[in-house]
């Protein structure tokens, strides 16, 4: 993880994304992440099919 976030900045970005955290603490405290506000809804919630309503 650490080797792909430098990866990205040597590449000229200045911050990467992580979805689908589940420690947030971890990644808080690895690499100083910071959680986006709203962004514990998917934006691909609407896109995955649900096998129940078919």
């Amino acid at each position: 993880m650490i080797k792909s976030l430098e990866s990205l900045r040597e590449m000229g970005y200045i911050y990467g994304i992580i979805g689908g955290v589940g420690p947030e603490d971890f990644y808080q405290k690895t690499v100083g992440a910071k959680v986006i506000d709203g962004s514990e809804i998917s934006v691909y919630e609407n896109l995955i099919r649900n096998n129940d309503t078919k």
